[in-house]
């Protein structure tokens, strides 16, 4: 080859390498120094890697609603509500209580007041089914019910509710002259911390009845009754009630006399053990 020929190839090659490093088309390729020259037009233009990926700044495959280039060639089941977040889409789950739209669709419920009171699951409504319970709510004593959300029912040792019939595994019975006490059954009723115990199915009893008292702790409650024998003798009962669970409980029952005539009955001190369990 030439001297001259050389220098013919040399000057070639050397006006074609821009159009090499460009893409040999001119500009048509890649290239994000030229990205403010793209448009979000459904079309891979200038300074694109790929079709509109500069409207799509999350990288989500949804492209940004607030262009109007996007909302105008796009579907809404295509546009981002929020491109800088790539769990917020049409294509997402709507999450509760985060406060973000993260479906795009306002429609979708964030939040909800089933009992109309006003405060939302998500406002701390503890209680959507209660139009009565909410935060700030007024809160009444030992009813069971947290009516201001706090997490407690309000007052001074509140208790559960064992109200109903209680069956005994074995009989209480205790007799002397002018006193014969036999139960299995007792029904408890109780008002917040006041409790009543009346013993029943007794055929052949003349005590002790129905007993007053009180929880003394969340699980513990203490009745007394007195009966008024032959003469001048008193029996008086005192029960103590543990619940060991919310259908069974372990108690005791003490009979005690006070009365001049007592010890000519052949009555005596009692202390009687018993343990049951809840039938309705």
């Amino acid at each position: 080859m030439t001297s001259k020929n050389c220098r013919t190839l040399y000057f070639a090659l050397v006006l074609a390498l821009p159009l090499v490093a460009c893409g040999g088309n001119g500009g048509s390729g890649d290239d994000d120094d030229a990205a403010a020259d793209s448009l979000c037009n459904g079309v891979q233009d200038v300074g694109e890697f790929t079709v509109d990926d500069t409207f799509d700044v999350d990288g989500d495959g949804f492209f940004d609603d607030s262009d109007p280039g996007c909302a105008l060639n796009y579907e809404a089941s295509q546009l981002d509500c929020n491109d800088d977040d790539p769990f917020v889409n049409p294509g997402a789950t709507e999450i509760h209580c985060d406060g973000e739209d993260n479906d795009c669709d306002p429609a979708t419920e964030e939040a909800s007041d089933l009992d109309l009171d006003g405060i939302t699951d998500c406002d701390g409504d503890c209680d959507d089914g209660r139009a009565d319970t909410y935060p700030g709510a007024p809160e009444v004593e030992c009813d069971g019910v947290d009516q201001d959300c706090d997490g407690l029912d309000a007052g001074d040792g509140c208790v559960h509710n064992y109200v109903g019939t209680w069956t005994l595994d074995s009989e209480v019975t205790y007799s002397c002259t002018g006193l014969d006490v036999g139960f299995v059954d007792f029904a408890l009723g109780q008002s917040g911390q006041a409790v009543q115990v009346d013993t029943v199915n007794c055929a052949a009893c003349n005590a002790p009845g129905s007993l007053q008292g009180e929880f003394n702790s969340e699980s513990q409650m203490g009745a007394s009754a007195s009966f008024v024998m032959a003469g001048a003798c008193t029996a008086v009962f005192d029960m103590l009630i543990t619940f060991t669970g919310s259908e069974s409980l372990t108690g005791t029952m003490s009979i005690n006399f006070s009365g001049q005539e007592c010890s000519s009955l052949g009555c005596s001190g009692q202390l009687l053990t018993f343990s049951g369990q809840k039938v309705d």
